[in-house]
């Protein structure tokens, strides 16, 4: 006999287009009110890697942030508008 697969029902929800990583980047330096070496410090990146990831995309040493890293900047930025 053979075992049907049972696929899971798909949700659709109303998501939000993610932001620039430029502009999530620039907005949770704003919002903890820190330079650039300061929030590089915080995440944990050396500056260069921040300075990378801020650059336009068309520019040649620009470099996509990790998607690890995009959750932990936006896991900051809900943390501090919780605690604000």
């Amino acid at each position: 006999m053979a075992v049907k697969r049972v696929e899971p029902p798909i949700v659709h929800t109303a998501r939000k287009k993610p932001k620039a990583q430029q502009e999530l980047l620039r907005e949770a330096m704003s919002s903890l009110k820190m330079t650039r070496t300061e929030f590089a410090a915080r995440i944990c990146v050396p500056v260069r890697t921040l300075d990378k990831w801020l650059l336009p995309d068309e520019s040649p040493d620009a470099r996509p942030m990790p998607d690890m890293g995009k959750a932990y900047v936006s896991e900051i930025l809900l943390w501090k508008t919780e605690s604000d």
